[in-house]
């Protein structure tokens, strides 16, 4: 019985590792499949009022996330606000699925099943697909 469960087990090792998604390459081309607005609980800011009416088109979202530049933890703690409206929803490059989530605070995620990149948007030219920039320091 021991010798059927490993060949098993292996073969679901494989399995799994072939399937394993790429890293998201913000630039190589890709596509909006879906994108929504929504209130995030992740904001400490309680008032909501500065969402009413934000959103960003699926063109400017890719226009953003192309613009954006990768950001650790510790620059996006002290350089993004972390504001209640988002825009989230999924995107697709080469066959692979990717869920995102864009803050009006100038920042943004992407996310596979085993990665997740923070991305800053600095530059000026796209201040207006915001509600806030990123801290100036």
């Amino acid at each position: 019985m021991r010798l059927l469960v490993i060949p098993l087990l292996l073969g679901l090792m494989l399995v799994s590792n072939t399937t394993k998604s790429q890293a998201f390459r913000k630039d190589k081309p890709f596509q909006i499949v879906f994108a929504g607005r929504a209130i995030t609980n992740q904001s400490s800011a309680k008032d909501t009022s500065a969402c009413k009416g934000w959103t960003i088109s699926n063109a400017n979202i890719q226009k953003v996330i192309k613009d954006a530049k990768n950001i650790g933890g510790t620059e996006w703690d002290l350089a993004f606000a972390v504001l209640p409206c988002i825009v989230k929803g999924q995107l697709i490059q080469h066959g692979n699925l990717y869920r995102f989530e864009v803050n009006g605070g100038s920042w943004m995620y992407i996310s596979s099943p085993d990665t997740t990149l923070i991305l800053g948007n600095y530059k000026k030219e796209d201040a207006k697909y915001f509600i806030a920039g990123p801290n100036p320091d």
